[in-house]
């Protein structure tokens, strides 16, 4: 009689579809793929893949799942417990480096950034930015951006702006500091990078992988360790991060520390929890950046808007969106065309 139940059971579970452990990996190393961002057919955010590679999807469904490391992929989960992704190919822009360091290292980013709400997509923001960072003091000054932005027509979300602005999240601005991940990692008493893994004291909070034939470093971190999650209160409402994870990806430089000036791109992602006593919210932000354009300068020049509308047109397309998000935004309204930041 247990048998026959335990049987029934499982074929039920096809029926239903229930959850099961599903992992992502690289197609040339083998290796797990952390922090990939997975939707399913109708653009709803599931999650993301944890340190292994793996994440809880229902069989016989489509998904798609994006990595700022890798091409874009839809996939019908079915009896395979792997799926695997293609490396991206992106070139560095060339860096001449003279022998007396000029006075700022000067790059231009074209950044993408999307946000859910309750796994509905929110708004949709892209463009281009520049940098200006000083090579002595390491300062950071921005410089010039332009972006468009799209947002739901979802009046269960719009209706609601107030509330997403009290999150404190600042849509379409990329994430440079004056370290990189890497530098920021080895600074940390309690992190270490080893054996192609970042620990947290003993535990493992990331990974770092060199892959000398594309001549890169990639570099994936816990952001939030040592704690599980961060919170705050303001004005009756309540917002509890209990994701915060980054990649950086680094032109391989043999026998030197990967600083900003190595920096090929980089992704952050978050998960917020916002509530109050009415109602609770799931918050997923994510946000990237790839270096179009950097050299060493000893002034700061602004590029023009004219400039800067031509680089948008241009990066747009060497760096454009999967085609799930593109059929997305077709049904959601344009509320910025190229507004400067």
């Amino acid at each position: 009689m247990r048998n026959f139940i335990f049987v029934l059971f499982l074929f039920l579970g096809k029926l239903t579809g229930i959850a099961q452990n599903i992992t992502l990996t690289d197609s040339l190393t083998k290796t797990p793929i952390f922090s990939a961002t997975v939707c399913d057919a109708d653009g709803n955010y599931i999650g993301r893949t944890d340190m292994n590679g793996n994440i809880n999807l229902k069989k016989g469904r489509a998904y798609y799942v994006s990595h700022i490391c890798y091409e874009p992929k839809k996939f019908i989960y079915d009896e395979n417990t792997s799926v695997v992704m293609s490396p991206k190919s992106y070139t560095m822009p060339d860096l001449v480096v003279t022998a007396k360091m000029k006075k700022y290292y000067h790059c231009k980013v074209f950044f993408r950034n999307v946000e859910y709400v309750d796994s509905c997509m929110k708004y949709y923001i892209d463009g281009v930015r520049e940098f200006f960072i000083d090579t002595k003091s390491r300062k950071v000054k921005n410089g010039n951006a332009i972006w468009r932005k799209f947002q739901t027509t979802n009046k269960d979300i719009t209706q609601q702006k107030k509330r997403v602005v009290m999150i404190g999240i600042t849509p379409g601005v990329p994430y440079i500091e004056k370290e990189s991940l890497y530098e920021e990692t080895l600074k940390d008493e309690r992190k270490r990078i080893e054996g192609g893994f970042v620990y947290g004291d003993s535990t493992q909070i990331g990974r770092c992988e060199v892959y000398p034939d594309k001549k890169e470093i990639v570099l994936s971190c816990d952001q939030l360790y040592p704690k599980s999650y961060k919170k705050w209160n303001l004005f009756g409402y309540k917002n509890i991060m209990t994701e915060h994870r980054c990649t950086e990806v680094y032109s391989l430089d043999e026998n030197v520390i990967p600083t900003i000036y190595n920096l090929k791109s980089a992704s952050r992602s978050r998960h917020y929890t916002f509530s109050n006593k009415h109602f609770v919210w799931d918050i997923d932000n994510e946000d990237m950046f790839f270096v179009v354009e950097r050299e060493f300068t000893d002034s700061i020049e602004l590029s023009p808007y004219e400039i800067m509308k031509q680089d948008y047109d241009k990066y747009s397309k060497m760096y454009p969106a999967d085609g799930k998000t593109k059929s997305q935004l077709a049904g959601m309204e344009e509320v910025d065309d190229f507004s400067e930041l």
